[in-house]
């Protein structure tokens, strides 16, 4: 999920400054929440961030998940998997 870039992005979660995949991608996964002070959900976005990782960071602490180009995200993913014979 996301591109490296965005995966190492560091942002504050309880006092700390952790990295968006431990905030983000392994809340969701595990929690079912992001692990952010500021989290939002938005259907769609032009800005390139979001259309690129499904997400528009603000650092250090607000977040907004965009589900139509999470979504493609993660179709895509899923595609190539079975392309490479993974699923």
């Amino acid at each position: 999920m996301g591109a490296g870039s965005v995966l190492n992005k560091k942002i504050i979660f309880g006092g700390k400054r952790v990295f968006f995949k431990d905030a983000v991608r392994n809340g969701l996964v595990h929690e079912y929440f992001m692990k952010v002070p500021k989290g939002t959900v938005a259907i769609s976005s032009r800005i390139p961030e979001a259309i690129k990782t499904g997400f528009i960071i603000k650092e250090p602490d607000t977040i907004k998940m965009v589900v139509i180009p999470y979504f493609n995200l993660f179709c895509e993913a899923l595609a190539r998997a079975k392309r490479e014979g993974r699923m």
